[in-house]
């Protein structure tokens, strides 16, 4: 169902999938606050608050019709709102690159606001001197500008950098498929493994080990699709971006003990702390191309914990599958990206030592859970 302020999909006879269009938002709710969604909208509050009574006899109305109407109409913040006059400043450093047949520069000002992005291309380095095209990261009047070329892309405050280096990895993915960012189901805060044509997208909270469990599972007969960003097509496939994985100083001597030093960049020096980044890639050339995937697996090691795999509901995951992803919310995009989650298996994997992680992912493979 759509209307003019929300998509929804049934999950089952229970509960559905939503989207609302103000706020930007997805949930997955019941039938009844699906109602209530609506119901917001078409009549007076009079008749709200007596339905919300009905339902919750002992709760003050009053208090659910504020964060109703708070989910429902509140608009994220855009950072990238501001667009003042400005020239891109001469004499940037520049970081080339070469991804397929074709060559790209970041032009920047600041190597602290793009450190990030330059650590995952780290391997695709290339000095030559071919036309390139051409991305600028700037500071001008206490703001961060990107611009694409010669068009303005956005700007951000200096404590919204990460939204800023999203942006610039999001733009160099939609030149390397060739395809516009609102025709993408999304860019998901997420890795994409694969084996045998079954990718496995990965999630996890903050320090749950994703990236250094990714590293593991690339020395063991996996390919990288894509590490923390992975972008997310309308016909459900997931396209490859050859990005190297971040590895935090925990996992240093772990990875250089798996792989070969020379895989590994310097140490970059982040807000988080100290990173590396690790080229796990034999080819040094790559080519766009997409993927199906239906499996999302939430990760977390810890060496103290039960090794566990269990299936798990859709709700259990959205949180952090939307969390610090980015959507174009056009209505294609957002049933797209609806369809694509509501087929997937979804599970949840505990594990304290690197077998027990090969050795659940293959029975996912395998689909024998």
């Amino acid at each position: 169902m759509e209307n003019s302020f929300l998509i929804s999909k049934k999950i089952d006879s229970q509960s559905c999938l939503v989207f609302i269009k103000n706020s930007k938002k997805f949930l997955i709710v019941t039938n009844f606050h699906l109602k209530l969604f609506n119901d917001f909208y078409k009549i007076s509050k009079k008749d709200l608050l007596i339905n919300i009574s009905k339902k919750f006899p002992d709760s003050n109305i009053n208090d659910i019709y504020i964060e109703l109407k708070e989910l429902l109409n509140n608009s994220p913040s855009i950072s990238t709102k501001t667009k003042n006059d400005y020239i891109i400043p001469k004499n940037l450093k520049k970081f080339k690159f070469k991804l397929g047949d074709t060559y790209y520069t970041i032009n920047y000002d600041n190597q602290q606001i793009v450190n990030t992005v330059i650590g995952q291309l780290f391997h695709l380095r290339d000095s030559s001197i071919s036309e390139s095209k051409n991305y600028y990261v700037f500071n001008t009047n206490g703001r961060n500008f990107l611009n694409d070329d010669n068009t303005y892309s956005g700007s951000w405050d200096n404590n919204e950098t990460h939204y800023l280096t999203g942006k610039l990895l999001s733009l160099i993915m939609c030149d390397f498929h060739e395809v516009k960012e609102d025709k993408w189901s999304g860019f998901l805060h997420a890795s994409t493994v694969s084996k045998a044509n079954n990718a496995f997208v990965i999630i996890g909270e903050s320090g749950s080990g994703k990236s250094t469990s990714c590293a593991i599972l690339s020395k063991n007969g996996y390919d990288l699709i894509a590490d923390d960003i992975t972008p997310l097509s309308r016909e459900g496939k997931i396209g490859n971006f050859p990005n190297a994985i971040s590895i935090k100083e925990p996992s240093f001597k772990k990875i250089i003990d798996l792989f070969k030093k020379k895989k590994l960049s310097n140490t970059f020096n982040i807000s988080k702390g100290k990173i590396k980044y690790l080229n796990p890639y034999e080819s040094k050339r790559f080519n766009p191309k997409a993927i199906n995937c239906k499996n999302i697996v939430r990760i977390k090691y810890n060496p103290k914990t039960e090794n566990k795999l269990n299936k798990v509901e859709l709700k259990d995951l959205l949180p952090l599958i939307v969390n610090e992803s980015f959507f174009p919310t056009n209505s294609e995009s957002v049933n797209a990206f609806m369809n694509w989650y509501m087929n997937c298996q979804c599970y949840s994997l505990n594990y304290s030592n690197d077998d027990s992680l090969i050795n659940f992912l293959e029975k996912i493979n395998d689909c024998s859970i």
